[in-house]
């Protein structure tokens, strides 16, 4: 009988369950984001990729295939992608990256399973935390506590209106009262401080896990772009911060369904082929027939596939052991990968977290449905203050514009960025006019006759990085409306 080191040395990592889950987030994508669809070569390769995943999850080689295609596919379209998207973009890098070095190795290959959950859980695990605690910062503003203007008592009243709840509770959940939209925005910011503190300490984990699942759950109801995207992917990040042995039990449970359900060798063989064509089903009926966000498939897809999921990891995490108990400091070594030198992966999360405070980028940092206004001459949030500012972009008023990127900015409540002005107007070659103020004075720029108006805002983007730093409009009432 083998000793319990040798048990150790050549004990798999789980990762079926994430596989999985990441494939059926990848799934999700697709019912939410018509520019990751396979109309592209790039969008081709994801497709392709996901469906292999979803067809054999416990293949290490397939998912190393789609985690690249995720990366490049986010790569080539990181000018539209939202924040968690760009969250994903940063963790599938890290993960290659960390299993490379896991398993590219010939003579590593034979550990390499296990030395890749040592090296991925704790990178993931920390970069998930960094984002979670900047996404949540970024709400400690006056605007997010206002109900007439909060995203937290905007996306309750939404997914009340599209559950139909006023009606089904007989009024109970009538979310224009004013002491349900407080108890909501202030239960959305308990919980969104919490979970990043409860699942940095081993002793309480467990209970973050559950406390942050359900959170991501009810959000999927949400009925607004993206917002069930970002819930599915939360989902999948979370299973990081199980232990292993509930990892293990996944993966068990989750053999046992496959076995089950494909009894025969002939069902054995048709069963992932059907899961895909169905998921290529739901895919093209919502584009075809409904909004993205709000639709019947969305809500078929989050019930059908992520509730059962949601209930066997929860199953899986209640039976595994309860870890012991831990100083802060081991804690923090659970966050901490091996080698350290990994850590260095964590910068690209720090800097997006941090970079709308110093005015250099406002959209996918992190601070999505925040309401959080940090341009302009009135900041709102509580505590950073405009002070901190290394180089803001100029804030411009189109006054008049027949570019049709800038057409809706006239008679408008936003301001437009000198950055983001750079960008759109190179997204045309036929001429165009923009009549804008900015800084006291009112200048006309443009293309006139094939030629560009000498003008430093009609000047190209670098390819990078400047094309990957975006800035959300600026509202110039006195509240920051909920914008992603």
């Amino acid at each position: 009988m083998p000793s319990a080191s040798q048990n150790h040395r050549t004990a798999p990592w789980p990762f079926t369950g994430i596989a999985l889950s990441w494939a059926l987030a990848g799934g999700i994508h697709l019912l939410t984001f018509a520019w990751i669809l396979p109309i592209s070569w790039e969008g081709i390769l994801y497709g392709a990729t996901l469906a292999l995943l979803l067809t054999r999850p416990n293949s290490l080689s397939r998912f190393l295939a789609f985690l690249a295609s995720t990366a490049l596919v986010l790569a080539l379209n990181y000018d539209k992608a939202s924040n968690h998207l760009v969250l994903e973009f940063w963790i599938a890098v890290s993960v290659l990256v960390a299993l490379l070095m896991s398993c590219i190795h010939p003579a590593r290959r034979a550990s390499c399973q296990l030395s890749a959950f040592e090296r991925i859980a704790p990178l993931v695990r920390g970069q998930y935390l960094l984002a979670f605690s900047f996404a949540a910062f970024s709400k400690l503003n006056t605007d997010f506590l206002d109900p007439e203007w909060s995203c937290a008592a905007l996306f309750a009243e939404q997914a009340a209106r599209f559950l139909r709840l006023d009606s089904k509770s007989f009024g109970l959940f009538a979310l224009d009262r004013p002491s349900l939209q407080y108890a909501v925005i202030y239960l959305t910011l308990a919980c969104e401080f919490a979970i990043p503190l409860l699942l940095l300490l081993r002793t309480t984990r467990r209970d973050g896990i559950y406390l942050a699942l359900g959170f991501h759950f009810a959000l999927g109801f949400v009925p607004i772009l993206g917002i069930g995207s970002y819930s599915a992917l939360s989902f999948t990040l979370l299973l990081f911060f199980f232990p292993k042995e509930a990892l293990t039990r996944l993966d068990a449970n989750l053999r046992k369904i496959f076995r089950f359900i494909a009894r025969s060798s002939a069902s054995a063989r048709l069963l992932p082929f059907a899961f895909v064509l169905l998921l290529a089903s739901l895919v093209y009926a919502q584009h075809r027939s409904f909004h993205p966000a709000a639709s019947p498939v969305a809500l078929l897809a989050w019930l059908l596939v992520f509730l059962p999921l949601l209930g066997i990891a929860i199953v899986s995490l209640h039976k595994a052991p309860l870890p012991k108990a831990k100083s802060l400091k081991g804690s923090i070594g659970d966050l901490i990968p091996r080698p350290k030198r990994l850590l260095a992966l964590h910068l690209p999360i720090f800097a997006l977290g941090i970079l709308p405070y110093l005015g250099l980028q406002t959209q996918g940092s992190f601070t999505m449905f925040s309401n959080l206004r940090v341009l302009g001459d009135r900041p709102n949030h509580l505590v950073a203050s405009s002070a901190m500012h290394i180089s803001p972009p100029i804030l411009i008023d189109v006054l008049s514009s027949n570019h049709p990127d800038l057409s809706s900015y006239p008679n408008s409540d936003r301001r437009i960025t000198s950055h983001e002005l750079r960008r759109k107007v190179a997204s045309t070659e036929k001429d165009f006019y923009v009549l804008c103020e900015f800084d006291g004075r009112i200048e006309l720029i443009g293309r006139f006759e094939g030629e560009l108006t000498p003008h430093p805002f009609l000047e190209p983007l670098p390819i990078f990085p400047n094309r990957w730093i975006r800035f959300r409009d600026v509202s110039t009432s006195d509240s920051c409306p909920c914008v992603w």
